[in-house]
């Protein structure tokens, strides 16, 4: 959320995203995590999962569409 105690009615297409995908594996701690980050779509496409269904769909798309 912008900021914590906000409801979903606070989300914006701006809202920042940060989602990633790490490896479980050894020898990856001296990666930086930024080198995993991925889109939200992207994690949904990998698993299955559908992810902010309770947002509405418009923000829904923009945020789960961004690789920041």
């Amino acid at each position: 959320m912008d900021r914590p105690g906000l409801g979903i009615e606070s989300l914006k297409t701006e809202t920042p995203v940060i989602a990633v995908i790490m490896p479980n594996q050894q020898g990856i701690k001296e990666m930086a995590w930024k080198s995993y980050r991925t889109s939200i779509d992207a994690i949904e496409q990998l698993t299955g999962y559908d992810f902010l269904t309770t947002v509405p769909e418009p923000i829904q798309s923009a945020l789960e569409a961004k690789a920041n």
